[in-house]
Order: structure tokens, then C-alpha cells, then sequence
């Protein structure tokens, strides 16, 4: 039995989402009644392919990967985004 102390790794990924021009990779498919009067556009939902870098910059070189999913305005009262991310 393996009784090594465990390692924690911090690992930061950034998420890029064009929501306009050529190279869009998210859209937003629903929205409330009341979203546009919300602060916290409570009731949007959207679906996302985000290319996901290990560097702040969206050069296709630093991509790591793709986020695809779903995210949605879950809060009243809050700026609160509920991202349910895919494999």
C-alpha cells in the first residue's frame, strides 16, 4: 500500500467565448420573459464550444482543449452563471 502524502496541483485554464463575428463559438438559444430587465439576466441560457488555453491569450498555439456545454443564469440576485460543462 502506497502511504505518500498527496500533492495538490493548481491547474488555471482559461475560456474564450466569441459571441459575435466570424468566429463565433457560443450562442444563446433561450431567454425569460424577464431577463431583459434583470440585472443578473436571470433566465438566459447558453450553449458554448469555447476553446480553453493554459495562457490568457486565445491564440489557437496555447489551446489545450474545447469546453462544450451549457450555461445559464440561475440567480435573482446575484451575478450567478451555472456552467454544465461536456466531455
Amino acid at each position: 500500500m502506497n502511504h505518500e502524502k498527496e500533492k495538490m496541483i493548481k491547474l488555471h485554464f482559461y475560456f474564450h467565448k466569441q459571441l459575435d463575428g466570424k468566429s463565433l463559438t457560443g450562442a444563446r438559444v433561450a431567454t425569460a420573459n424577464t431577463t431583459e430587465g434583470s440585472p443578473t439576466t436571470f433566465g438566459v441560457f447558453d450553449v458554448t464550444d469555447d476553446p480553453v488555453t493554459a495562457e490568457p491569450k486565445a491564440l489557437p498555439k496555447l489551446q489545450v482543449g474545447r469546453a462544450y456545454g451549457l450555461h445559464s443564469a440561475t440567480s435573482l440576485e446575484e451575478g450567478n452563471r451555472e456552467p454544465i460543462l461536456c466531455h
